[in-house]
């Protein structure tokens, strides 16, 4: 009994013990935990452009090459029935062409599907000013078969509010548009990614509406530039839309899902301090005198020295 209380008095005072941490209802901060969503920040389509501009200068060449490469590999699967009737090996309007054109539109929706996870991926990096890569674009695999199920209900339900004299669509596209970037960031289905949007743009839709003619203007501007201008404009329009996706669901502050958040397998655990000074096995006065230096075989006064 007596050893017990000593040893948990040890420890209670041991300045090399590793930090507790906070338990479910603590009411200080974890500092080594994962950064958890906040509420909805304030934005304004102004300033989202202005800060999608800001992130866009710090990467360019990536960005304009992920636009050049995912553009050209997502035309290719199109441009092959238009490049056989044009050579002649098939007439406008023979059937076999009617079936190359509806595989290669289906191919093409495959693999627009699987490079959007992998853009996504890169503009929430750029967006939250992490450092992205080239090989991010092509990581879309991970979320491929989520992507295209959500490209495909939202497709349909868009399309389908279109044909209800259009402003049922504009509203199912604004309250749809962040399904993709809910499915990347968050791991999510692409019902529950569809549910989360419409959540997340309650109250906000005529903002948005506001936001997307702001990034038609911008497209407008880098096309009157001789088109050149669309290698800038077109993926800062990107940026802008992550960066108001997260404003809008409150991920602003918070590490994606495929991410790990500080202290979270990054090797911040143990923390500053450690878990014992070098070679100690123990508190001063420990089992044997395997405590830190100075203590080897000369415990306290009732400590349980070497040999006990």
């Amino acid at each position: 009994m007596l050893r017990a209380i000593r040893e948990r008095h040890v420890t209670m005072n041991n300045p090399y013990a590793p930090p507790a941490m906070n338990h479910p209802g603590s009411s200080s901060p974890n500092p080594y935990g994962t950064p958890q969503s906040s509420g909805p920040a304030p934005w304004t389509a102004t300033g989202l452009v202005g800060t999608a501009w800001e992130r866009f200068q710090k990467a360019p060449g990536l960005l304009i090459a992920a636009f050049l490469v995912t553009g050209i590999l997502g035309q290719v699967p199109g441009m092959v029935p238009r490049v056989l009737e044009i050579s002649g090996v098939f007439q406008q309007g023979d059937l076999t062409l009617t079936f190359l054109s509806l595989g290669a539109s289906l191919v093409g929706w495959v693999l627009t599907a699987f490079l959007q996870g992998g853009l996504i991926r890169t503009y929430l990096k750029i967006a939250r000013g992490e450092e992205a890569s080239f090989s991010d674009v092509f990581s879309g695999g991970t979320w491929f078969l989520p992507m295209l199920g959500a490209t495909f209900l939202t497709g349909l339900a868009v399309g389908l509010g279109f044909l209800a004299l259009i402003v049922p669509g504009v509203i199912l596209a604004l309250g749809f548009m962040f399904t993709s970037y809910f499915v990347v960031d968050q791991n999510m289905g692409p019902v529950e990614a569809m549910s989360a949007s419409w959540q997340a743009t309650k109250g906000q839709k005529f903002d948005l509406l506001g936001f997307g003619f702001l990034l038609a203007l911008v497209g407008l501007l880098g096309l009157a530039a001789c088109g050149i201008g669309l290698l800038a404009a077109l993926p800062v329009a990107s940026i802008a839309t992550a960066l108001a996706y997260l404003h809008v669901s409150g991920r602003l502050n918070a590490p994606s899902a495929n991410q790990p958040g500080p202290g979270a397998f990054s090797g911040s655990y143990p923390a500053p301090g450690g878990y014992g000074p070098p070679g100690g096995y123990g508190p001063p006065g420990g089992y044997g005198g395997y405590g830190p230096p100075g203590t080897y075989g000369n415990p306290p006064p009732g400590g349980f020295g070497s040999g006990s």
